[in-house]
């Protein structure tokens, strides 16, 4: 875990979110892509035998929305 996160930090093509249950990533398709395939890979240099990554893809092509654009809606809503 310590890997991927200097990996997202050496590279500035997405932005990402680090959290409890997984990292969010905010980019284009082909960059998340290619950013994810290279974070499989961290723990088999390592040693590690089996890597078991799960990636979910939300895009939008009627409008531009970011990941902090559907926290600022739920908070606005709260009021």
């Amino acid at each position: 875990l310590v890997e991927v996160r200097r990996r997202l930090e050496g590279q500035d093509r997405v932005r990402f979110e680090m959290h409890a249950m997984g990292t969010s990533l905010e980019g284009s398709a082909e960059d998340i892509f290619a950013l994810a395939a290279d974070l499989h890979e961290i723990p088999f240099a390592g040693g590690i035998p089996r890597v078991y990554t799960i990636l979910k893809v939300d895009q939008r092509s009627d409008r531009e929305q970011g990941l902090a654009d559907k926290v600022d809606s739920v908070e606005r809503r709260l009021g």
